[in-house]
């Protein structure tokens, strides 16, 4: 948009779809447009489990990493909408990681490379709502009110195939693998 220097420019009339907001549960298809650097946590002790369920077995002094995924969904009735996926390194949930890079990579990938090799990967996501209550101070009153805030969790996450995989251009590419 221009710059509106005064009260007789003229403004270009469009409808802007508004990227924020939530997305009603259902399946889209995205892209990852972004992923945040890695954050490292130490932990003292982390009690395993399988399944959910504890394995009597503990971890000491584990650096445990989380990144934050951003997916653009590409469906044209909410295109451009975005929801966050979060990764971890945490051993009770290397399922998370674990399907984050099949989708998106297709193939094993160091934690070092994925926001290289999985930054334009179309996936399709599986959304739900949910909602918390958030408290906060109203400012003309100074009095705590809660209002309940409703937000979206990616619950699964898929491959598209022929995404961003890697495609073989000729026969040269496949005989190279002996296929």
């Amino acid at each position: 948009m221009a710059m509106i220097t005064g009260l007789n420019d003229k403004v270009k009339a469009r409808v802007h779809k508004n990227t924020f907001g939530v997305l009603p549960e259902g399946t889209y298809k995205a892209k990852v447009t972004k992923i945040a650097p890695w954050k490292g946590k130490v932990y003292k002790s982390i009690a395993l489990s399988k399944y959910g369920k504890p394995t009597g077995e503990t971890v000491e002094n584990l650096e445990v990493f989380n990144a934050q995924a951003t997916l653009e969904v590409t469906d044209e009735e909410y295109v451009g909408k975005r929801v966050w996926y979060n990764l971890t390194t945490h051993p009770n949930a290397s399922f998370v990681l674990e399907n984050f890079l099949y989708a998106t990579v297709g193939e094993d990938c160091s934690l070092a490379d994925i926001q290289k090799e999985a930054i334009g990967a179309e996936v399709s996501i599986y959304v739900t709502v949910s909602s918390y209550t958030k408290t906060k101070v109203d400012s003309s009153t100074g009095r705590e009110i809660k209002e309940t805030v409703e937000t979206n969790d990616v619950k699964s996450i898929e491959r598209i195939e022929n995404s961003k995989l890697k495609v073989f251009e000729d026969l040269e590419d496949l005989e190279d693998l002996g296929l």
